[in-house]
Parts: structure tokens; sequence; C-alpha cells
């Protein structure tokens, strides 16, 4: 592949793996008093989404981080105690935000050892 082929082909995967907006002309014509004539013309714009085969291209085969569930969980409380801190409403908020904070706390206790127990 000659280099200027190989830049557009490079572009046109960059560009599906970033998404984009495209435009569409239909048209339509009909006989009027015996001459072909332009009756109707619809323009239709489409947003064409990311695609993640193309981004997956452009990025090689690196496998993905490995995380454990119980990290996941942890962050999961930790984002939802922040989420009630910050939007809660009310005194139920609060007491959901201070449960996942309870809940964050002894998740991390337990994979420590410690029980709570000081050192």
């Amino acid at each position: 592949m000659d280099e200027n082929a190989k830049k557009k082909w490079l572009e046109s995967v960059a560009k599906k793996a970033v998404g984009y907006r495209a435009s569409e002309t239909q048209e339509e014509y009909a006989l009027v008093e015996g001459v072909m004539t332009l009756v109707k013309r619809k323009i239709i714009r489409k947003d064409i989404p990311p695609d993640t085969a193309a981004l997956r291209l452009l990025l090689g085969d690196e496998p993905p981080e490995t995380v454990s569930i119980e990290e996941i969980e942890r962050e999961r409380a930790e984002l939802t105690a922040q989420f009630f801190e910050r939007f809660g409403r009310g005194n139920g908020g609060r007491k959901r935000a201070a449960a996942a904070r309870k809940k964050q706390k002894s998740d991390r206790e337990e994979q420590d050892g410690t029980d709570g127990q000081q050192v």
C-alpha cells in the first residue's frame, strides 16, 4: 500500500472510531408536461456513533486492565457515597451515603484482615 492510500485508510478508520455526522440527499423527479422535473428534495442528517471495532484496530491488541470484583464493588460503594452526598435529597440521601461509607470501610477492613481492630 502506498503512503497516500495508507494515510487515507488511517483517516477513514480514525473518523469511524470517533464517530461523525453525515448527510444524504434524496431527490424525487416527476414527468411534468413531458419534462422530468425535480418535485421534492430531502436532506437527511445522520449522527454515526463511534465504532469500538475501529478503535480497537487503531489502538492494537492491548489486553484490558484486570480488575477484581472486590475492587469494582469498592469503587461502586465510593461513587455511590459521593453521589448521595452531592445529590441526596433530605435525610434519605445522607443516610444512604453514610451506609455506603460504612460498607466501604468494613469491606476495606475485611480485605486488610483487621476487622476494625487498632494495631
